[in-house]
Parts: C-alpha cells; sequence; structure tokens
C-alpha cells in the first residue's frame, strides 16, 4: 500500500516533492500579508472549523471527480495490487494533496487573522483529513447511488466537526478517520475510476451532431452541460449585488467601475482551453483558428460577464438616480476589454502543465486581468475622460483584430 500511496502523491505533488514546498513558501506570504493588513479578527470556532471543512470537502471532490485521476487509478488497478488498498492509498494521497496544497494556505490565514493557538492548529489539520476521507467515502456512496447513506454520512460529519467540544474534537475525528479507512476499504474501485457515460452522453446531445459549424451556439450549449459554469456566474451575480450597497461608503458612482472591474474575474469561463488539452491541440491544428474560434469564444466570455455586471449596474441604478448613460458605457467599455483580454491570455498562454482540474481554479494566472481592470478602473475614476482613452484602444484593438481575421481568409 505504501508504494501506491507514493506513486500517487508523486504524480500530485511532483516527483521531488516541488509542489509542497511552494504551498509552504505560499503559506508564509499568507501569513506576513495578513498580518500586515489586517491583524487580528475574533472568529467563532464553528465558523473557523466550518470554513475549513467546506473548503477541504469542494476540493476534495474536484479531485476525486478529475478525470485524470480516474485514468490514474484504472492503471493501478491493472497492476497485482488489491482494490482495497489502491482505493485507500488513492483516497490518501487525494487527502494529503487537497491538505498540503489548498487547506494549508487557508488555514495558516484563518490562524494569523484569528490568533495562533497550538491546539486549533492540530484540530484544523485533523479534522482538514478527517473531511477529505468523509468526501471520498460519500463520493463512493453517491456512485452507487445510496443518497440517504451519502446525506446521513454529511448530516454527522458536520456534527462531528461543529458539535464536539475543543479537547474532544481531536479524540472523536481520530476515531472516525479509522471508520472511514474500513468503509474506504469495502469500495469497489471501479466504480471510482470509470468515465461518466451519462455526462458524456448528455454533453454530445447538448453539442450537437458536430456537422454544423456553429462555435457560439456549441459554447453556449457546453456552459449549460456544465453546471460549474452556471454556478459560477451565479455567484458573480451576487458578489454584485454585494458590492452595490458598498458603492456609498466607497465614495459614490465614482467607484462604480472598482465594481465592474472585479466581476471580471470568472474563472472557468476564461480556462475553458486550459481545462480541455485535447481540444485545444485540436484547435490548434484548424485553419482559421481566431476567425473560426477565437471571435466567437470572446463573445462567449462577453455574453457570461454581461450578466453579473448587469446586475451590478441595475442595482446601483435603483439606489442611485444620478447613474445613468456615462456609467452603462463604462460597463459597456470593462466588459468588451474584459473579454478581449481573457481571450488573447487563454489564446496565447493556455495552461498545459497541471495535474488536476482543480490547479486551474487557483492558477494566479487568473488574477491578471482582474488587476488590469482596476488599474483602468483607478484611472477612470480619478480622470473621467480616461473612458474615452479605453474607447480608443478599443478600437485600435478591433481594428487589428479584423486585419488578423481577414489575413487567415486570403
Amino acid at each position: 500500500m505504501y508504494e501506491t500511496f507514493t506513486v500517487f502523491l508523486k504524480k500530485l505533488l511532483g516527483k521531488r516533492w516541488e509542489r509542497a514546498g511552494r504551498s509552504f513558501l505560499y503559506c508564509g506570504i499568507g501569513v506576513t500579508a495578513t498580518y500586515a493588513v489586517w491583524g487580528s479578527i475574533v472568529i467563532r470556532e464553528e465558523i473557523f472549523y466550518l470554513i475549513l471543512l467546506v473548503f477541504s470537502a469542494g476540493v476534495m471532490w474536484k479531485a476525486l471527480s478529475s478525470e485524470e485521476n480516474r485514468v490514474d487509478l484504472r492503471g493501478v488497478l491493472m497492476l497485482p495490487v488489491p482494490g482495497s488498498k489502491a482505493v485507500r492509498a488513492f483516497a490518501a494521497a487525494l487527502a494529503v494533496y487537497t491538505v498540503v496544497t489548498k487547506t494549508a494556505f487557508l488555514l495558516t490565514v484563518l490562524l494569523a487573522v484569528s490568533g495562533f493557538e497550538p491546539w486549533k492548529l492540530v484540530n484544523g489539520l485533523i479534522c482538514a483529513f478527517q473531511v477529505c476521507f468523509c468526501t471520498a467515502a460519500g463520493y463512493w456512496l453517491l456512485c452507487k447511488k445510496r443518497f440517504p447513506a451519502a446525506a446521513v454520512l454529511a448530516a454527522g460529519e458536520g456534527f462531528l466537526v461543529l458539535g464536539a467540544g475543543k479537547y474532544s474534537r481531536m479524540f472523536l475525528v481520530l476515531a472516525s478517520m479509522g471508520v472511514l479507512a474500513v468503509l474506504l476499504g469495502r469500495a469497489d474501485p471501479c466504480l471510482l475510476c470509470r468515465s461518466r457515460t451519462g455526462a458524456a452522453k448528455r454533453v454530445g446531445s447538448l453539442t450537437g451532431d458536430g456537422k454544423k459549424g456553429n462555435v457560439l451556439r456549441y459554447l453556449f450549449r457546453y456552459m449549460a452541460s456544465h453546471g460549474n459554469y452556471m454556478v459560477n456566474t451565479l455567484a458573480l451575480c451576487g458578489l454584485g449585488l454585494m458590492f452595490s450597497f458598498f458603492i456609498p461608503k466607497m465614495g459614490g458612482i465614482s467607484m462604480m467601475p472598482m465594481g465592474f472591474a472585479l466581476l471580471s474575474l470568472n474563472t472557468p469561463v476564461s480556462i475553458l482551453l486550459s481545462s480541455d488539452r485535447r481540444l485545444c491541440r485540436g484547435i490548434r491544428m484548424l485553419p482559421g483558428q481566431i476567425g473560426r474560434f477565437a471571435v466567437p469564444y470572446g463573445i462567449f466570455i462577453a455574453c457570461n460577464l454581461l450578466v453579473p455586471e448587469s446586475v451590478f449596474f441595475l442595482s446601483c441604478a435603483v439606489q442611485f438616480p444620478e447613474v445613468g448613460k456615462g456609467e452603462a458605457f463604462t460597463a459597456l467599455l470593462f466588459i468588451l476589454h474584459s473579454a478581449l483580454l481573457l481571450t488573447a491570455l487563454e489564446w496565447k498562454f493556455p495552461l498545459t502543465k497541471w495535474k488536476i482540474e482543480s490547479d486551474l481554479y487557483h492558477y494566479p494566472r487568473k488574477y491578471c486581468v482582474p488587476v488590469i481592470m482596476l488599474l483602468c478602473a483607478v484611472l477612470v475614476s480619478t480622470w473621467p475622460v480616461m473612458s474615452y482613452v479605453m474607447l480608443g484602444l478599443l478600437a485600435g484593438e478591433a481594428g487589428w483584430l479584423a486585419v488578423k481575421v481577414r489575413g487567415e481568409r486570403i
């Protein structure tokens, strides 16, 4: 089992565990920045563990549903390795990956904000590992369509982590980890590593038969078949509503461009090519790539950004009667510039060196465009005439794009 665990872990963290070293470096940077900016804030113990529980469970679920990890598990099952040991090693490796590369940073930041306490660090790490094992067991139960058992397991997990006392939590969580290890030993590895045939059929039915080359329609159907696109867009709509209530405290409607810039952080939409390397390679082999794919992809991103930006704009318009055509013009400029920059970044610099899909959602590149747009927002808020400069840049970019598309057709 140890050899199998090492194989999975080296696949996730690198041959020399370089990803673990980078994660610890990020933890140090996060603690230093937190102390410098926020100082100390009181966080209730239940909220502290609830944040760790939800975040760790989400990352672990994403890792379990990764097609790359399923392929690795199928490869190990071809070897003379017992299925129970393979499942335990697989779940343990994913748990270590989740805690070391994702949860550790969140835990250190929470400890830096709420005040460092050794028992809270130890309990946080143990609870994070236990939540990962519980997520793996729940994932297996859902694959078997044992929905009541999965619901009971989730409820018991929440009660155990959030309802236990300060010092009894550690022993209860360790005991439950032993129970979960036994449960995972009974799991059928074939259920964990099989491909989603039903999802594939649904995607095929939604994306059409491939005889008509309407890329824009394909992208919207692709979005309809992937729930994370819709969830992320709805979450941005909620953030837009929240930002609109902060406008009076930030200085009035002159600060609306800051909200337009922050709402450009739509991660799933901006990594469509990076998340599917085979699709990226296939598109690179086709003629007329910019006109036939990049331009519809930019329109698709603009339409996705239009939804949360419209919610933010309408909420501000309801609260402030002075919001008018000038702010609408600024919002349109930010949408078009964000879509153009996101498309260019994904088209020219796709992310290919990733282990599992969840790495893409936490890659620092996603902050490039929001940071650029925030700088533009500061300029527009300070000097409103900069809106016309952005319009001139947009016209120049559109002209350059038209020349490139025309050059492909010749």
